[in-house]
């Protein structure tokens, strides 16, 4: 099971390597393209620390493994939140007090974890090989994150919805890329569907 877990997790950051590299060496040189970057940085970080996650052999390493996921975790709500924005080319893309939100928020979550041994905020028991007990702090980071990226998709289908009209195809492969992940995503969360 671990073999074929890192297997996966492998594939994904090699294919999001790849779009990164793609994206430096030939992509268009605009806000847009940027911020997917940041959006495909984050989950290549993300697979890189579930590699960590599952070849650690110890609390102490796990524990810094969850650490490292954690940052890009906390992001990709607001990433991708802020990529439909300049997908869409809204003028909420440029607006400063979102902007700065958007970088903070996530920031003052990470801070719970980088200190949950003192007050057990983000995480309330944490037992070897990633059982654990998720605390306030992690709830509410879980649903600013689910809001931004929900909210986020929902801007780009309603773009994309006047721009191709009565045809759905399109549409539909967008909204079930984001939706399926965060369907099964939220089912782990629930435990209903196990995550090992």
């Amino acid at each position: 099971m671990n073999r074929f877990s890192i297997l996966i997790q492998v594939f994904c950051a090699v294919l999001a390597a790849s779009i990164l590299v793609y994206l430096i060496v030939s992509g268009r040189r605009t806000r847009t393209t940027y911020s997917y970057m940041v959006c495909i940085t984050l989950l290549f970080l993300w697979n890189l620390s579930e590699i960590l996650i599952i070849l650690s052999q110890d609390t102490a390493q796990e524990m810094f493994a969850m650490k490292l996921k954690f940052i890009p975790v906390v992001y990709i709500g607001a990433g991708w939140f802020y990529f439909c924005l300049n997908l869409t080319q809204s003028k909420l893309a440029d607006n400063k007090a979102l902007k700065m939100f958007l970088i903070f928020f996530p920031a003052v979550c990470y801070s719970f974890l980088l200190t949950n041994e003192w007050h057990r905020l983000f995480f309330t028991e944490i037992v070897f090989k990633t059982k654990i007990s998720r605390g306030v702090v992690f709830w509410i980071h879980t649903a600013e994150s689910y809001f931004f990226i929900f909210s986020g998709t929902a801007y780009l289908f309603i773009y994309m919805r006047k721009k191709v009209g009565k045809s759905l195809k399109y549409l539909m492969l967008l909204l079930l890329a984001v939706l399926i992940p965060m369907a099964a995503n939220i089912l782990m969360l629930i435990g209903i569907i196990p995550n090992k």
